[in-house]
């Protein structure tokens, strides 16, 4: 005579229907990503972090990181508000660009807005927005700007130990549970310093203490790597690289490298077309690139505006892309001995995650 079903009937009464399951009355679920509009960058999790250098555009991606953090995130909040999503901005460094967030897509009538005097209203606001149910995104710039009110209301040069790392911690004690109920993810802009009297190994250090490192399911770094000129030799955008260092849905540490244009964000048609190459759909024979029998142009910068200028093809190129990525995707979480795996397939995977989750 087993006690199992006794104790479990004893654990369902103390607390609540469901708490307690078998695996067999799961419902495996695809859920489906956090869409962009660069194929190479999908993300569904509840809770990310974006960390760049100064000027490596973190934020204006969700809307570019610290501007490929701040780049990235604006592109985000874009791609959800178009699809019906609502999403939410906690501006803690007070210095969103209404201006140039429309110039990426963000519709900022829609967007919710919060501009915290403290870093505990700041979490507060965000627990408040999670346990809403009316919010799929919310987006926090940055962490470094989380300012406790311990150090707020003493005097400059005051000495506050830890208390950032404490008031971090905390929060995601409480956010990761009622972000993974509500079904709404959180993203935290970061930002990279330097530890003093480092010999060996890297001296970066991210603010906030290491509990965000932990409750993240994903942890994405980005790095200028080159400058784009224009034809009068002005810098018209970089080159960045973006890093998956920590994946809990996906295999981790890929990456791939996106173009980031002044003023308009990541360059969409230049990302599918990269991938569209190495998919083997455009061909390209010495600098000339062909779609099929249409030749597109010489150079990328013409194969790019082959693209915007025919709307039609560029469609049907990208639902072919994805096509290919959802495929490979799918397959990568099959134990194929014969699935394939190398550089290039890394490069165009880097951020596809699909995340499986019981219901």
């Amino acid at each position: 005579f087993s006690l199992l079903p006794l104790h479990l009937g004893c654990a369902l009464r103390a607390f609540h229907a469901g708490s307690l399951s078998s695996p067999c009355s799961w419902a495996v679920l695809l859920v489906p990503p956090l869409p962009t509009d660069c194929c190479e960058i999908n993300s569904q999790c509840r809770v990310i972090s974006v960390v760049g250098l100064q000027s490596s555009s973190s934020s204006r991606s969700a809307a570019s990181l610290d501007g490929s953090s701040l780049s990235l995130t604006f592109m985000l909040l874009h791609v959800l508000q178009s699809s019906g999503g609502n999403a939410a901005l906690i501006d803690a460094e007070h210095a969103f660009d209404p201006v140039y967030a429309e110039s990426l897509g963000v519709n900022v009538d829609d967007l919710i807005m919060c501009q915290p005097d403290n870093g505990e209203m700041a979490l507060e606001v965000v627990d408040q927005l999670v346990r809403s149910m009316a919010v799929d995104l919310v987006c926090v710039d940055s962490v470094a700007a989380l300012v406790p009110t311990a150090e707020i209301e003493g005097e400059i040069g005051m000495i506050t130990v830890g208390s950032q790392a404490r008031l971090m911690s905390q929060a995601l004690r409480k956010l990761t549970t009622n972000a993974s109920k509500c079904n709404c993810s959180v993203l935290f802009i970061n930002q990279l310093r330097h530890k003093i009297g480092v010999m060996y190994g890297s001296p970066e250090v991210t603010t906030g203490g290491n509990a965000l490192k932990f409750y993240a399911s994903v942890r994405t770094d980005i790095r200028r790597i080159a400058r784009i000129k224009g034809s009068d030799e002005d810098d018209v955008g970089i080159r960045v690289r973006v890093k998956v260092v920590k994946n809990k849905v996906a295999r981790p540490h890929r990456q791939t490298e996106l173009d980031l244009m002044f003023g308009t964000g990541f360059s969409a048609l230049g990302s599918l077309l990269e991938c569209a190459e190495e998919f083997g759909l455009v061909q390209k024979k010495g600098s000339w690139y062909s779609y099929g029998e249409q030749r597109m142009g010489q150079g990328r910068e013409q194969a790019v505006n082959f693209l915007q200028e025919n709307p039609e093809e560029c469609g049907k190129l990208d639902e072919e892309v994805r096509q290919k990525i959802m495929a490979h995707s799918m397959r990568t979480w099959m134990p194929m001995t014969n699935s394939p795996s190398s550089p290039k397939w890394d490069s165009f995977l880097a951020m596809s995650n699909f995340h499986f989750f019981a219901h």
